[in-house]
């Protein structure tokens, strides 16, 4: 089974507001402001479950390099096509590139060992481009 963690954006101070995440009575993971209410100006992220190749958990809306295949061959791109941002779609994890063609994966670790976390879209969305 995998962690369920989360971690939260605030796009007002534009940092990271790890200590503010809360799970409601429903169900709902959500972020809230400093008054305790629900505030959708946090963008929230959750936990893949997978660490990368130096062992940093990866959250969606990080900014990965996909440098190699889980059998170990390396992956070239003369146009940077590597680089892709961390999203869920479904029940499964998504890259998506700077061309928006998406791939999609199963969470194994073999997967996590080929992606190396060089950011993230709120603090370098120049990477992503």
């Amino acid at each position: 089974m995998r962690e369920m963690k989360f971690r939260a954006w605030d796009n007002y101070s534009k940092e990271w507001c790890p200590n503010l995440i809360s799970l409601t009575k429903a169900g709902r993971v959500v972020v809230m402001n400093a008054d305790g209410y629900a505030d959708p100006a946090f963008k929230l992220m959750q936990f893949t479950g997978l660490r990368d190749n130096s062992g940093h958990e990866i959250y969606e809306g990080d900014i990965v390099n996909h440098f190699k295949t889980p059998n170990g061959d390396e992956i070239t791109d003369a146009h940077g096509n590597h680089i892709y941002e961390i999203i869920w779609a479904g029940s499964g994890l998504t890259l998506q590139g700077r061309d928006g063609h998406p791939v999609t994966f199963l969470l194994d670790k073999e997967w996590g060992d080929c992606l190396q976390v060089i950011g993230n879209i709120y603090e370098h969305p120049d990477l992503i481009g």
